[in-house]
């Protein structure tokens, strides 16, 4: 049977784990000057040895560091939750997550999410049913919790891939926080 992946599935993903390989929150250290966008030069990147290209109207980039600070200083958007969005279209978002507690279950209609775990870890529950689910906003659905489902330690250098209409839950935390990256795709 064929897998049903999507080009822009394939893309984000090679993007991830490239970002998984070469810019670990611990190695990666911003460019002289850089606060979310390349220098006007190029710039030596202690974490890939290699240096980055000039500076581009269309490239974002945001050193793992301030992922970290953007992340732990974004709005929050529900109890327990901040949001810091790099890029929010019609088809796809990139943002990070701050939690410093369990939160609602959550499920997309007809969005895709990718995780890729920076900072902290916990207890990632996916499917199952939704206990209490309600609609929040149009293809949103929260809910207290979930009853079933698959249960599954999430870390540092984690990538997750929760399709939509997933239902899906961090029931819990090991520590005081969780921060992590989230590419968001239309299905």
């Amino acid at each position: 049977m064929r897998s049903k992946v999507s080009r822009p599935f394939i893309a984000i993903a090679a993007c991830l784990m490239f970002v998984a390989a070469g810019y670990s929150a611990e190695a990666a250290q911003p460019a002289p000057g850089a606060r979310g966008a390349a220098p006007a030069s190029p710039a030596a990147s202690p974490a890939a040895g290699k240096a980055l290209p000039a500076a581009d109207s269309q490239v974002i980039f945001v050193p793992a560091q301030q992922l970290i600070s953007d992340a732990s200083s974004a709005p929050e958007i529900a109890p327990h939750v901040l949001v810091k969005y790099y890029v929010n279209t019609p088809g796809y978002g990139a943002l990070t997550v701050y939690r410093n507690a369990p939160a609602a279950a959550e499920l997309h209609k007809g969005m895709m999410d990718l995780w890729y775990v920076v900072k902290g870890s916990g207890e990632l529950v996916t499917g199952g049913s939704m206990v209490n689910g309600h609609e929040t906003e149009l293809g949103e659905v929260r809910a207290p919790s979930l009853e079933g489902g698959a249960s599954r330690h999430i870390a540092p250098g984690d990538f997750v891939v929760i399709p939509a209409n997933v239902p899906h839950w961090l029931r819990s935390l090991d520590g005081k926080e969780i921060i992590y990256l989230v590419v968001k795709v239309t299905e």
